[in-house]
């Protein structure tokens, strides 16, 4: 997947979304092509090396910065000054990472019971 960066200097996805944006925005149903960009999600924050960062944060603070970064715009996140906008937005990483798993993992599993209602009785 990747990053771009755009005339604003803010970092959007090949779609033109923030990614800010397209990290926090949950699925809509299970079908194949939601399972493929949860994916997508999760190969991209692994790409970046979000799951081998010890943040050394319980989930606690990992959930609170989280939420606190993907309750504001990202011409706001910007604009934090370090070593907080750092903690934020390694928190909101982790969380993406974490729930972008629990989410395949829910996907997968209702998929395949979906397929397994809809095979054909011999």
């Amino acid at each position: 997947m990747g990053t771009m960066a755009s005339r604003d200097g803010t970092n959007t996805t090949g779609w033109g979304q923030h990614v800010q944006n397209w990290l926090w925005a949950a699925p809509a149903r299970h079908s194949s092509r939601q399972i493929t960009e949860v994916l997508e999600r999760i190969e991209w924050l692994i790409e970046i090396g979000v799951d081998r960062h010890p943040y050394g944060l319980n989930d606690v603070l990992v959930r609170r910065f989280a939420r606190r970064l993907a309750a504001r715009s990202p011409s706001v996140s910007a604009q934090i000054k370090e070593p907080a906008r750092t903690a934020g937005l390694g928190g909101f990483l982790r969380y993406c990472l974490l729930t972008a798993t629990d989410q395949l993992i829910l996907m997968v599993q209702r998929r395949m019971a979906e397929l397994w209602r809809q095979r054909p009785i011999v």
